[in-house]
């Protein structure tokens, strides 16, 4: 890249469940960029790589932007944090419950394959606490049991490990059940979220500062990120600037609206492995160049989930077999690649005419639908063998992903290893460059 380019790029990053705090997860996660570009001699020892920046752009006043310098081989780049803990507070039961219980009270064949070794594990311990309660009862009555159970529960061992429990149910497991499910409870909770992820994208599209933009979403936040990518593509996939598409259209560069075909192409190469990710992954960025010529505003190159439990989606999302396939066959789930809704054979379509002053005759403009904003968008999954909150997607969302699968022991199996230490430096297994590989200037 020249150095006197001026060119510029945000990254949005998108934290987990739990008792977050601002910008926390934010500056352990530049930090860890900028010590990764020492340690690899891609900057001084001693250069001061990021500064702390007011962040006027998410309309929240506890977090900040984090700007990198540009380097040898990476423009400036902003880091944002898109915060949304603070709407998961007050978690009762009555928000949880419904999806406690469609989640756990169902068949091991309904359970994805890298929980179901946690899932009977958890089932085994729940029987195996109930025996003894069983034989005692059986044994003494009910009443000898009860004053047993009253003695024991005025203990601090009864105290500590309802506080565990309590703490672990609510605060961390909360968030993921008032956010997965759309009970009438939580509805305000996802919809709140949603439109502040969406506000805060949105803005960073129209300042004109960006030339892309990269969504990293870790654990529950990968599933938010994935929303964002849903609902903000509906909102631009049909943009184009007439004046820009009539100057390529009547120009030497004409051939540039052929782009528009690349990743369809490639994808149904893909479908009959005759194709690799990176294959297409090059088209999808053909597909981007081709919204940039006809002036579309869309600038999400990348998504990076971390760790992600959309592994598990046709498990945590609905709770009717093969319901999750049909509602990504009717594109309510967007898929990489998108796919195709029979009887049709394409995603392209075209949009109404349109005139050009001072020209004739009218024009038409192709676009992609309403469901493929993975025609132009690459997505980048990342997860440890021991992490069984994450997982492959491929099988999930679709070939198009490139899934990463970082080998990471496990001391203890039915922990998720390593789900809060994906880019800690001292953790040897650290992933940040892979994260890297994404963020710096494409070769």
């Amino acid at each position: 890249m020249n150095p006197t380019t001026k060119k510029r790029q945000a990254v949005v990053l998108i934290h987990g469940i739990g008792e977050q705090r601002p910008i926390i997860t934010l500056r352990s996660f530049v930090e860890s960029v900028a010590e990764y570009l020492k340690a690899m001699k891609l900057a001084r020892p001693d250069e001061v790589l990021f500064w702390d920046k007011p962040d006027t752009d998410s309309g929240n006043y506890e977090t900040r932007k984090l700007t990198m310098r540009q380097g040898r081989n990476h423009p400036t780049t902003d880091f944002y944090e898109f915060y949304w803990a603070h709407h998961m507070r007050n978690t009762n039961y009555a928000h949880i419950k419904d999806w406690m219980q469609r989640v756990i009270f169902r068949r091991p064949g309904g359970v994805s394959r890298r929980l179901l070794p946690v899932f009977i594990f958890l089932w085994l311990i729940t029987l195996a606490a109930l025996v003894p309660g069983v034989y005692f009862t059986y044994k003494y009555g009910f009443a000898n049991i009860f004053q047993k159970i009253a003695t024991i529960s005025t203990g601090l061992i009864a105290t500590f490990i309802l506080a565990f429990f309590t703490k672990l149910l609510f605060n961390y497991l909360g968030d993921a059940a008032r956010y997965l499910d759309p009970a009438p409870g939580n509805i305000l909770e996802r919809r709140n979220i949603r439109m502040e992820g969406i506000s805060l994208l949105k803005r960073l599209h129209e300042s004109g500062k960006y030339d892309r933009i990269i969504l990293v979403g870790h654990s529950l936040g990968s599933v938010i990120a994935y929303d964002l990518v849903k609902f903000l593509w509906n909102e631009y996939y049909k943009s184009f600037d007439p004046n820009k598409f009539y100057a390529v259209y009547s120009g030497p560069d004409k051939s540039k609206l052929d782009l528009l075909e690349s990743s369809e192409t490639t994808s149904k190469l893909l479908s009959e492995d005759k194709a690799k990710v990176e294959d297409f992954q090059a088209a999808q960025q053909h597909g981007y160049e081709y919204l940039k010529t006809i002036g579309n505003k869309w600038l999400i190159t990348d998504l990076i989930t971390i760790g992600s439990p959309l592994t598990h989606a046709g498990h945590l999302f609905v709770y009717e077999k093969g319901l999750f396939e049909k509602l990504k066959e009717q594109r309510e789930y967007p898929t990489c690649p998108p796919r195709f809704q029979k009887p049709d054979t394409t995603n392209i379509v075209k949009s109404e005419n349109f005139s050009i002053e001072g020209v004739a005759h009218p024009f038409t403009v192709k676009h992609f639908n309403h469901s493929s904003p993975f025609a132009v968008t690459k997505w980048t999954n990342i997860y440890y063998a021991s992490d069984y909150i994450g997982g492959p997607l491929q099988g999930v969302f679709g070939k198009g992903i490139k899934d990463i699968k970082v080998s990471k022991r496990n001391f203890i199996p039915v922990y998720p290893g390593g789900h809060t230490d994906y880019w800690t430096m001292r953790n040897k297994k650290h992933i940040v460059g892979e994260i890297w590989k994404i963020l710096e200037t494409p070769k």
